[in-house]
């Protein structure tokens, strides 16, 4: 085998390396992605979980405040208390939804990577087979 040949074949081999090392490089740089956004989400879950139990303690300590003052818990007091429950759940489904859009936006980012790996492994291989071809041809 002459030595352009083989160099071309070396060449060619060392380009679809490297889109093959690119390829895992992403794959992993995407899966510690998708690892953080499954984290990301569970935080979001458990704030959002506390921040429901806090605001049911503070609505009973309305309650109580209410009744230990003799008042009963109708009218005004319900209506407050009621307000107060509205004021907790729209406080957790914002928490809620910053994570899953937090989620939502890690998850896209992975995907991207992994695609961009694709694409350099692609790329790679057809300048591999480019190189190689300008030997046959």
């Amino acid at each position: 085998m002459d030595p352009l040949t083989l160099l071309t074949i070396i060449s060619s081999l060392a380009s679809i390396a490297q889109g093959v090392s690119a390829q895992q490089a992403a794959k992993t740089e995407s899966e510690a992605e998708k690892a953080q956004a499954a984290v990301a989400l569970a935080e979001g879950k458990e704030k959002a979980e506390q921040t429901k139990v806090e605001g049911e303690q503070f609505k009973a300590s309305q309650a109580l405040a209410y009744l230990a003052s003799g008042v009963n818990l109708e009218g005004a007091p319900l209506g407050t208390l009621m307000e107060t429950q509205n004021k907790i759940e729209q406080e957790t489904d914002a928490i809620l939804k910053r994570a899953q859009s937090q989620y939502s936006l890690d998850i896209n980012k992975a995907n991207a990577l992994e695609n961009k790996g694709t694409a350099a492994l692609l790329g790679s291989v057809a300048s591999g087979a480019t190189t190689a071809s300008k030997l046959l041809f």
